[in-house]
């Protein structure tokens, strides 16, 4: 048996050991693979149950792949959880049970906290495939573990040569310059670069104008801007406040509680065209009497609808300048359940849409074309339970180049829609989809700064004591500067603001990737060398 599965205490390598290493990874991937997104609520589902304790029963009909995909999660934690246990001289037998049972409570734990996560299903099977995932790691262990580890050792000590010190900055300014070439372009993916500026802008329905996809109800005011909104503004228009200052005020306002006629309804800023009706309602619709504590309004009915006299080429072109842009609809929709009618588009003429946002049911729903969403992804953004029948809603969409926010009423949706580098990488190898965004962005950060990190703890190890203070300085130069300059390269791409949670991230990624990889070391190896 190798020296480090024994039972007897040896000599070994400081680096031989990576049992501890190994099960933190497999415990991190599990837990954010599995309960991603974070959100505990009340899940509808916990109603047809008799007790949580039950969790979802029997019946998830999962399909081969996600047997497979069970079995191959856990397959790392049954592996170093095999080593752990073998290298303290724990027999085959104690550790398979051990794995078993280890692996079996692990996803009961998991299954039930699913219960509260409403993206999330819960039931036995998967208790059932990840405990057989933890023995099939253990058994991997035992058919080839000691070279794999042995490899991994091998693999350390060498990279642990080419970023000896005073090597380490050379290596880690080209592993991090690297990764900042790469975010550019895929930065780039989050901008409005594929809007084309022969667009129609469309109220009340599609371009294509069918009856079915026309939407019934009141509009009282539509403003545009080439820049983001903030909370602050967002409040002072709710409350019927126009700002005045720079930063407030609108690219273009079509107000309709001023008169209206059958030609058209001007643009109060005049840099866009009127709008003109499709299908022209009647004098009384265009301007109806308003109901107590209403301004004045326009109706749609469902079978007339308003686009633009011309391409809004001037608001195009500036979206696209800025790569921002906020949009305000005050409206009150004559029905909920049943309804699909579209409020906003912009419309290539004979293309595809560059921004629609519609009412299904109930819900509100977003859709913002950019070289991201614009094929092979599903990137709708839905907001359940924004409309009632003869409810007045003001919806303010805000876009920051990069993160998208709504304003209901004045007050932030509780859900997020973030465009980065992750979701540009993820869209090379797989559909995104926009439960996913915000896991893309923690995968990316993880991708670029636990590596880093795991650079400079292995160079940290043949720094002399004398050396201490270049380790200091140098320490915080690699955990600090590289957060700085990718937050630098995101931001002067996308024009979104600086986001000190992203540099936390990043700072927090590589100070966890430095501590990992030594993680199984012996506390004499952890120390610096004399």
């Amino acid at each position: 048996m190798p020296d480090h599965l024994s039972s007897t205490p040896v000599s070994r390598a400081p680096i031989e050991g990576w049992s501890t290493r190994l099960l933190i990874l497999a415990l991190i991937g599990i837990l954010f693979l599995t309960l991603f997104p974070f959100r505990l609520t009340a899940h509808a589902k916990l109603s047809s149950i008799s007790s949580p304790f039950q969790l979802g029963g029997w019946g998830k009909n999962a399909g081969g792949l996600n047997v497979y995909l069970n079995v191959l999660l856990f397959m790392p934690f049954g592996f170093a959880l095999g080593e752990k246990l073998r290298e303290k001289g724990k027999s085959w037998v104690g550790t398979l049970i051990v794995a078993l049972a280890s692996g079996a409570l692990l996803s009961y734990a998991i299954e039930f906290v699913q219960l509260y996560i409403p993206m999330r299903d819960s039931g036995w099977e998967d208790v059932v495939t990840n405990a057989s995932g933890s023995v099939a790691g253990f058994v991997l262990f035992e058919l080839c573990g000691a070279p794999l580890v042995r490899l991994l050792s091998a693999g350390e000590s060498t990279l642990g040569k080419l970023v000896k010190w005073p090597r380490t900055a050379l290596t880690l300014s080209v592993y991090f310059g690297l990764w900042l070439a790469i975010s550019v372009p895929l930065q780039m993916q989050t901008r409005l670069s594929n809007w084309n500026s022969d667009s129609l802008l469309v109220v009340g329905n599609d371009s294509p104008g069918h009856l079915s996809t026309a939407w019934k109800g009141q509009l009282f005011r539509l403003q545009l801007w080439d820049r983001p909104i903030g909370a602050e503004v967002a409040r002072q228009l709710a409350t019927g406040a126009t700002p005045d200052d720079v930063r407030g005020a609108p690219l273009a306002d079509y107000d309709f509680a001023k008169p209206a006629e059958l030609g058209g309804l001007p643009d109060q800023r005049n840099p866009l065209p009127p709008l003109s009706w499709i299908n022209a309602p009647t004098n009384a619709q265009i301007n109806a009497p308003p109901m107590a504590g209403d301004p004045p309004y326009l109706t749609l009915d469902g079978r007339s609808w308003l686009v633009s006299k011309e391409p809004v080429f001037n608001l195009v072109e500036s979206l696209k300048k800025t790569n921002q842009f906020a949009v305000r609809l005050l409206c009150k929709p004559f029905e909920a359940g049943g309804s699909d009618g579209r409020l906003i588009g912009i419309w290539e003429r004979s293309g595809p849409l560059e921004l629609r946002i519609r009412q299904e049911d109930s819900d509100l729903m977003i859709y913002l074309r950019n070289p991201i969403s614009a094929n092979r992804s599903d990137l709708v953004w839905r907001i359940p339970g924004v409309f009632k029948a003869d409810q007045t809603r003001d919806i303010l969409l805000s876009y920051d180049g990069s993160n998208a926010s709504l304003y209901l009423d004045a007050k932030p949706a509780a859900r997020t829609y973030r465009l980065g580098p992750g979701a540009a990488l993820a869209h090379h190898l797989r559909m995104v989809r926009t439960g996913e965004l915000n896991g893309y962005i923690y995968i990316y950060y993880f991708l670029v700064f636990f590596p880093g990190g795991i650079l400079i703890g292995i160079s940290a190890n043949g720094v002399a004591r004398r050396d201490r203070a270049a380790l200091f300085w140098g320490a915080i130069t690699f955990f600090l500067l590289p957060a700085f300059l990718l937050e630098y390269v995101l931001v002067s791409v996308s024009g979104r603001a600086v986001s000190p949670a992203y540099l936390l991230l990043s700072v927090l990624l590589s100070v966890v990737g430095s501590l990992w990889i030594r993680a199984d070391r012996p506390p004499s190896a952890l120390t610096i060398s004399p």
